[in-house]
């Protein structure tokens, strides 16, 4: 069910004229919600920050010029989650188009102790775990478990059923538990409500 206040905020903008101070303030405030949130969806799925960030801005835009198609008994947030989604994956399929080089890892600004080491290493084994995983996959888990969506928003931004987005999340945390085992890590597998 769609959040009273973003309900507010859509009503707000799809009733004043384009451009006015009043859907530029609502749409301004839709913004503040769910960016944070779209934001940590996109540096997952896009796995570079610039890209994230470009990502974005296409969401916006994008959503500005589609809030009418937005099903006001459903989640915001998930539409909005399903639109960053096409965005980037838009993006990628561009970058990828222009075969862009990866750009090389920003070297440390300081020498890292043993700790930060290991979680450097741990972290590089979790993102390489991540990446493995099929993109359908890796998108149900990041927006689980990075963004904190509710399985019910996780399938409204898929665009499956609830018991859908259930599956592809429990499949990805079984197959990121057993590469991580295969990488060496011996540790429980993850936990979660999957």
């Amino acid at each position: 069910m769609i959040d009273p206040i973003d309900d507010d905020l859509v009503k707000t903008c799809l009733g004043a004229p384009v451009g006015s101070p009043a859907v530029t303030s609502a749409f301004r405030l839709l913004h503040e919600r769910h960016a944070g949130a779209t934001l940590r969806f996109l540096r997952a799925l896009c796995g570079s920050e610039t890209l994230a960030q470009d990502a974005l801005q296409e969401t916006l835009l994008r959503a500005l010029g589609a809030l009418a198609g937005v099903d006001r008994q459903r989640s915001f947030r998930a539409w909005l989650l399903g639109v960053a989604r096409h965005a980037a994956l838009d993006l990628l399929r561009f970058e990828q188009s222009r075969a862009a080089e990866p750009l090389p890892a920003a070297p440390l600004a300081a020498p890292a102790g043993p700790c930060q080491l290991e979680q450097r290493e741990l972290a590089a084994m979790v993102h390489h775990a991540l990446d493995a995983l099929p993109a359908d996959l890796r998108q149900a888990c990041e927006l689980r478990h990075l963004v904190g969506a509710s399985h019910q928003e996780v399938a409204q931004a898929l665009g499956c059923s609830l018991r859908t987005a259930k599956t592809r999340q429990r499949q990805a945390l079984t197959l990121l538990a057993q590469e991580l085992r295969r990488c060496g890590l011996h540790s429980q597998a993850p936990g979660g409500d999957a």
